[in-house]
């Protein structure tokens, strides 16, 4: 939800996503691979603040201090500022989305900075703007849960059950994106029916797991520890490296939350979130 604080500032949320099932088809003349994925959001959110400025410069800061290369929120504000002839924002985002896990969070924050602008400079932002800057950042802009397909222009809302779902984040397994595709391209991945998928929401899969665990062989040790403790068909997210598991079943999902012990991920220095999808 985007709220005015003042005539010139606009606070907001921007929520991480999740992929309960994704499909990587052969990479297209265009040098992009088809994708088919049902998505959804969760309760991990990344804070955001814009400024409108007096003239057209782009300034952005993360109250942690930290400094992205390529920095896509900062990309977003710079071909809206451009593009819709509108002044400049002073950004500063209070990041709680764990980096480079496959939940999103800087196509999250694009798609935050697009919303935001739009509401302080009354314009409409285009689907071509938000996929300039990635192929998350039409569903995230959108949000909810969808079936997305091609490189994420096609954005299918869909209803689905109450989930549980539960995340298991290390977070020394940085993925990056480019390089697990590349991967991919070398060793291929299972193909994944998502009509199948969505016809019961079980057997999760996702097309780029071998190409991540090549990649890096710790996302294999959360999916272990996810089914040790009674998840049925852990799934790694996105390009990973974080792995997701879910049920529809409240009683199945808090045996097997229960089991994940406090000491055993603090031992391994994971990072354990739960959530229910009908509070979103």
């Amino acid at each position: 939800m985007v709220k005015f604080v003042g005539e010139d500032k606009i606070v907001l949320k921007a929520y991480a996503k999740v992929n309960l099932a994704l499909d990587v088809g052969e990479k297209m003349d265009n040098g992009y691979h088809f994708v088919d994925t049902v998505m959804c959001d969760i309760n991990i959110y990344d804070a955001i603040a814009l400024t409108v400025r007096k003239d057209k410069k782009i300034r952005i800061a993360y109250k942690n201090g930290e400094i992205f290369k390529n920095d896509t929120a900062a990309l977003m504000a710079k071909l809206i500022c451009d593009k819709y002839d509108t002044n400049g924002v002073n950004i500063l985002i209070d990041k709680y989305i764990p980096i480079s896990s496959g939940l999103g969070g800087s196509s999250a924050d694009a798609a935050g900075i697009a919303r935001g602008m739009e509401a302080l400079f009354d314009i409409k932002v285009d689907i071509n703007t938000l996929l300039e800057v990635g192929s998350d950042v039409p569903f995230m802009y959108h949000g909810g849960a969808a079936r997305v397909q091609g490189v994420g222009e096609v954005v299918y809302p869909i209803k689905l059950p109450p989930l549980r779902i539960a995340l298991l984040v290390d977070a020394r397994i940085k993925m990056d994106t480019k390089s697990v595709y590349d991967m991919y391209d070398i060793v291929g991945g299972e193909r994944v029916n998502i009509d199948s998928f969505l016809s019961n929401l079980d057997s999760p899969r996702n097309s780029l797991e071998r190409a991540a665990i090549g990649l890096d062989s710790n996302i294999s040790a959360l999916k272990k520890l996810l089914a040790a403790s009674g998840f049925d068909n852990p799934v790694m997210t996105g390009s990973g490296g974080g792995v997701i598991a879910f049920s529809q079943d409240k009683t199945t999902f808090d045996l097997a939350l229960a089991k994940l012990a406090p000491e055993v991920i603090k031992r391994n220095g994971l990072k354990l979130f739960a959530f229910n999808t009908e509070m979103l």
